[in-house]
């Protein structure tokens, strides 16, 4: 299918926290696994960790099946690596429409490990998964995996509420302080007179430099 393709065998380090490739996890249980990468070689860590889905272009990921499929069914059925016999075609083929079903229900479904078995729409991603399966499988069960190495604490509070202030400016703070100096003003003018009260805003300003000068 041109589509340029070498295996890439790796030693696991059983000490190491970090697993750079996922089937790591499968050999540390003696389970034969690989990885499917364009990387020849892990990324560094976290390099390609994001909070969002990357694009998934549907006719890539098509090609992409059928090329791991025919590969499969040529090692299974014992064919000829130079045969031109296409196994997945024709009423076996890989239907586009159906891998852009599941790109969207996975796109809209919480994949989060505390979330996972929570989702709204209309069943879980597990047993939806298994069901899927079924249709097209004849053994299949699924396994609770324990992550003990390291140790891995999941908190699965879905909804939170959070609070959030805004508070006035400064200026806001001395104008009003300044208004209610005025309005203060105002009322002693009134009441004791306009002398008085400018005799007593006098003292209070320029009283205690009076009396630091006279010391």
């Amino acid at each position: 299918m041109k589509i340029p393709f070498s295996v890439v065998q790796k030693k696991v380090n059983i000490s190491s926290v970090h697993i750079p490739w996922q089937h790591e996890q499968f050999a540390r249980k003696m389970v034969l696994g690989m990885t499917i990468s364009e990387f020849s070689s892990p990324p560094a860590f976290l390099s390609r960790s994001s909070l969002f889905d990357s694009p998934i272009v549907v006719p890539t990921l098509k090609r992409n099946i059928k090329f791991i499929a025919e590969v499969l069914a040529r090692v299974i059925y014992s064919i000829h690596p130079e045969s031109k016999i296409s196994v997945f075609d024709g009423n076996f083929a890989v239907s586009e429409e159906y891998l852009s079903s599941w790109k969207d229900t996975l796109a809209t479904t919480p994949r989060v490990v505390p979330f996972i078995t929570k989702t709204v729409p209309p069943k879980s991603l597990i047993p939806g998964l298994e069901q899927e399966l079924k249709i097209n499988l004849v053994d299949v069960s699924s396994k609770e995996w324990t992550l003990n190495e390291p140790p891995v604490i999941f908190f699965d509070q879905i909804k939170a509420e959070m609070s959030a202030y805004r508070g006035k400016p400064v200026t806001f703070d001395l104008l009003l302080s300044v208004l209610i100096a005025l309005y203060c003003f105002v009322i002693y003018a009134a009441l004791m007179g306009t002398q008085e009260a400018v005799a007593k805003v006098k003292s209070l300003v320029f009283g205690k430099n009076k009396r630091k000068q006279n010391d």
